[in-house]
């Protein structure tokens, strides 16, 4: 069973992750979407059986599922917004892994590098999200309910 299987919940809000405000400018987000996240505290459950994986989001009114295969490019989905996306995840060991997304914003391709880490006793996730056009990183954490 992977480490990473699970209830997870953000410690802070969005707007409290470490350059939240710099990522969002740079990753194309309007004024409106910045205000809706800024106070978002999400949970996720990740369910995995093998290279199958699903990730189930629930930001409130904003919920989502997403079906995939590690060390592939996935088929394209829809996130939370309707933006279509392609996710490539790597599992890197036991406690890190690595998530390439490209998500198509009003026209414009935006890829994210998000890198998560189990921590500590397993309890906690680190989440670092990279703009990988700008560089532009937002850094925060997640705890198991």
């Amino acid at each position: 069973m992977s480490a990473f299987a699970g209830k997870w919940v953000d410690e802070a809000a969005a707007g409290k992750y470490e350059g939240f405000d710099e990522f969002a400018s740079k990753a194309g987000m309007t004024e409106d979407e910045v205000n809706t996240y800024r106070d978002f505290i999400g949970k996720q459950e990740t369910i995995v059986d093998g290279d199958d994986w699903q990730y189930i989001y629930d930001f409130g009114e904003h919920k989502s599922h997403h079906k995939f295969k590690l060390n592939i490019k996935n088929p394209t989905d829809k996130d939370i917004e309707g933006n279509d996306f392609q996710i490539t995840p790597q599992l890197n060991g036991d406690k890190e892994m690595t998530e390439t997304v490209e998500t198509m914003r009003n026209n414009v391709l935006v890829t994210t590098i998000m890198k998560r880490k189990i921590i500590g006793d397993g309890s906690r996730q680190e989440i670092e999200i990279t703009h990988k056009e700008s560089g532009a990183k937002m850094k925060g954490f997640m705890r198991k309910e």
